[in-house]
């Protein structure tokens, strides 16, 4: 695939993502504060929860709103995942040049949307049952794929933006 051809897939992913995005902070977010401390939903949680987090957030969403949760956000995030992974491995091949490099974070890629799907899966399993059923155990493993997601993330972006600045300075 040509540089132009790989650079009009970025922008379309980018689009596709960015859609599916821009949908859940209008349409799904607002509805999934919860409490007086308008309490996160655990997708939305970059450095993870404890269990007395998790358990408040629980005890506090409302029928509606786990309705929400386990519907249009279920339904959105089923594709996000795929659309931000495909994003972010043509911004990687686009801008990473070093190989090794390359493959390195087109594996981290792999591994965050592996994690954002495991993340969704946990999630959907503790608003599936009552709070008193959820256990310590079930939040640990959903917090370990929202953190390692967000990390995953992280290292891509922050990778990406090196990349950028080195090519950039290679031009000058």
């Amino acid at each position: 695939m040509t540089r132009r051809r790989l650079i009009a897939a970025f922008w379309a992913a980018f689009a596709v993502a960015g859609a599916l995005y821009a949908a859940m902070l209008v349409f799904t977010l607002p509805q999934l504060l919860v409490g007086e401390a308008q309490l996160r939903p655990f997708d939305a949680r970059p450095f993870g929860y404890g269990y007395d987090a998790a358990m408040t957030y629980l005890e506090e969403l409302t029928a509606e709103g786990r309705d929400i949760y386990l519907g249009l956000q279920r339904r959105l995030d089923r594709f996000f995942p795929a659309a931000n992974a495909v994003m972010l491995a043509l911004a990687v091949v686009i801008v990473i040049r070093h190989p090794v490099l390359r493959w390195t974070l087109l594996a981290v890629v792999l591994g965050l949307t592996l994690c954002d799907y495991a993340e969704n899966t946990a999630v959907a399993e503790m608003l599936q049952v009552e709070p008193a059923v959820v256990s310590p155990e079930q939040v640990a493993q959903a917090n370990r794929y929202t953190v390692l997601k967000s990390t995953g993330t992280a290292v891509v972006w922050a990778a990406l933006l090196v990349g950028l600045i080195v090519n950039w300075s290679r031009r000058a």
